[in-house]
């Protein structure tokens, strides 16, 4: 081991001399660090992580990304359930507190990658109140096609009809929820 440059260790305190000076001041030898390394592209790299290791990789970072997804998803429709549309309003009041047939319905329910305004679960029927911006959007097409893949029925009314027939809306999903109850 190589043995660099000595340094004086000095101490505040008078020597026994009670001069004050450096008289005792022990030397000590400190060992010379290693090369210098003045650009950090002379380091090593570190090994790349192993499956499952890295940031968004393999299958715990998956995982993560999942849910921290779902925790958004469940975020954003609580304050979605916290300022309802007039016409989402009026449908709730309609289904909420068991109100048909003892079914219970949820509102701002998250369903894989998608929020339903209204679901009772117990069916697998879904309620949407639809303003002009989904007019044969082909993201509801879409988002349609998956819930029915997974077993889900969409019913969907105009919020206009929900605002002024609210009768024939809740004579619809009632009829809704007893033809599911028939199928097999």
């Amino acid at each position: 081991m190589s043995v660099g440059p000595e340094r004086r260790n000095p101490s505040p305190h008078p020597s026994r001399n009670g001069r004050g000076d450096f008289d005792d001041v022990t030397v000590q030898q400190i060992p010379a660090p290693g090369p210098l390394i003045e650009d950090r592209a002379q380091l090593p790299k570190p090994p790349s992580p192993l499956a499952g290791e890295g940031e968004g990789e393999g299958s715990r970072g998956m995982a993560a990304a999942a849910q921290t997804r779902g925790q958004r998803l469940r975020t954003f429709a609580k304050a979605m359930r916290k300022a309802p549309t007039d016409a989402e309003r009026v449908l709730w009041r309609l289904v909420r507190g068991h109100r048909l047939d003892g079914f219970k319905f949820r509102r701002q329910q998250p369903i894989g990658p998608y929020i339903a305004d209204i679901a009772c679960l117990e069916r697998r029927l879904i309620v949407e109140a639809d303003g002009a911006q989904h007019n044969e959007s082909p993201r509801d097409m879409l988002r349609d096609a998956w819930l029915a893949s997974q077993g889900f029925h969409v019913l969907r009314f105009w919020n206009h009809e929900i605002l002024s027939s609210p009768q024939m809306i809740e004579d619809t999903i009632w009829r809704e929820l007893h033809t599911k109850e028939t199928q097999p």
